[in-house]
């Protein structure tokens, strides 16, 4: 490997070293910046592990997209975002914020469990405010918060093998 290749190497995994700090640190102080590629795909994970829709691809049919490539395309910004595409959204997740998915200001649906003051527990049911959460509800909390767990691991196991190849080539 030439000289020229060699630090190209090099600054190529750098920058990605660095980006992988910059998100692990701000994933630490909850500031994670996110685009609206980001927050399609986080809205994507919360419908399917709702149970809202089975995979992409029944999101997407039950959006209006008679083929996967279209909403795949829309999802992850190779085309522009249709103007009746949150609308359509909110057909099947009422409660979704459209200022966040838009600018990720404020949370992913408008009503959160804070906003459950006079609440009732019946049976395995939460209700109160217009909001119910049922055992069904709560076992998809879980396993989309195992889910994002998952992924940290999996990050994490990423940044300690960069370093350690870092560490490999500066030696």
């Amino acid at each position: 490997m030439s000289y020229c290749k060699y630090k190209n190497f090099i600054f190529k995994i750098q920058k990605k070293y660095i980006k992988f700090l910059y998100l692990k640190i701000a994933q630490t102080f909850n500031l994670l910046i996110m685009d609206k590629i980001d927050r399609y795909k986080i809205l994507i994970r919360h419908l399917i592990t709702s149970g809202i829709a089975d995979n992409q691809k029944d999101l997407g049919m039950k959006l209006g997209y008679s083929n996967e490539s279209s909403f795949s395309q829309v999802i992850n910004g190779k085309v522009p975002t249709p103007k009746d595409f949150i609308e359509k959204l909110k057909t099947l997740l009422p409660n979704l914020n459209d200022d966040w998915l838009l600018t990720g200001k404020g949370d992913m649906l408008k009503q959160s469990l804070d906003n459950i003051t006079n609440s009732t527990v019946v049976g395995a049911n939460v209700s109160g405010n217009g909001n119910k959460i049922s055992h069904n509800d709560l076992a998809g909390i879980i396993k989309l918060q195992e889910g994002y767990q998952d992924m940290l691991k999996k990050s994490q196991e990423q940044i300690d093998r960069l370093l350690s190849l870092v560490e490999k080539l500066s030696e």
